[in-house]
């Protein structure tokens, strides 16, 4: 894989910002902006990662069987997309709010 090194240092209004709070009510809801993120990263940036629920909903049954299971292949998901764009494990953390039966 090739690494990029972004050139452009002018990060205008963004560039003054130092700590960002990152909510996700979902497990990958952030990787939508996971460039934005790693550019923030890049000029100096504290971001720090709060996922509400576990996302078991979201994981087909014939790929994982349980809740638990299910919500531990999400959280792992999660850690592995955080280091695409440097977001320490330290600073990511998974709430587990309740969900219903099917994952609402």
């Amino acid at each position: 894989m090739k690494e990029f090194a972004f050139q452009r240092r002018d990060t205008g209004l963004w560039g003054g910002i130092r700590r960002w709070l990152l909510l996700a009510p979902y497990p990958d809801d952030f990787d939508v902006v996971a460039v934005i993120l790693r550019q923030l990263a890049d000029v100096g940036g504290e971001l720090w990662l709060e996922v509400l629920t576990g996302g078991a909903s979201g994981v087909e049954d014939q790929f994982l069987v349980g809740w638990e299971a299910k919500t531990a292949a999400r959280e792992c998901e999660q850690r592995a997309s955080c280091e695409l764009f440097g977001l320490l494990p330290e600073r990511v953390q998974s709430h587990r709010l309740s969900e219903d039966a099917e994952g609402h």
